[in-house]
């Protein structure tokens, strides 16, 4: 069993507040960028496609983490070592 601290969880919640500000600060450069360059009556459809293509992007990244982290495990289960730990700081 994890144990899960409450500095992880704070760690965790300000890494996913500080990701979450930065993808609201891109969206409103992609707005800004379809409308600057494509006509008016057709944004809608320009948008829909930036936000299917962004979210295939981000899950692709998603997938490619994981399967990362995974591999790492892996290799570090086929020596006999167990991933290492951070020493707690007292």
């Amino acid at each position: 069993m994890v144990k899960v601290s409450a500095k992880q969880v704070i760690k965790t919640s300000i890494i996913a507040a500080l990701t979450f500000t930065a993808g609201l600060i891109w969206r409103d450069f992609i707005i800004a960028f379809v409308e600057t360059i494509l006509p008016p009556g057709d944004a809608l459809w320009y948008k829909l496609i930036a936000a299917i293509l962004s979210t295939c992007i981000v899950v692709l990244l998603i997938v490619i983490f994981i399967k990362s982290e995974e591999e790492a495990e892996d290799v570090l289960k086929k020596f006999g070592q167990k991933p290492k730990k951070r020493k707690k700081k007292r």
